[in-house]
């Protein structure tokens, strides 16, 4: 999971800086937009700066399905 996010992560960086620093992007009513990439992480990485604030965090990834 943690390989995919980084992948995911490198193409996001690719498509900003091919587009001046922005990515296009659908929100949950299907609009659309642009939005300006400030900083981008994936949620591996954050989930480590958590635990180094809360030592005792444990978090659990739960796969979830779309019937």
């Amino acid at each position: 999971m943690k390989a995919e996010e980084e992948e995911f992560e490198r193409v996001l960086e690719s498509r900003a800086k091919a587009a001046d620093g922005k990515l296009k992007v659908v929100d949950i009513n299907k609009k659309e937009s642009e939005v300006e990439v400030k900083e981008l992480t994936t949620l591996s990485k954050v989930i480590e700066w958590v635990k180094e604030s809360f030592p005792g965090l444990i978090h659990h990834r739960i796969p979830v399905s779309i019937c």
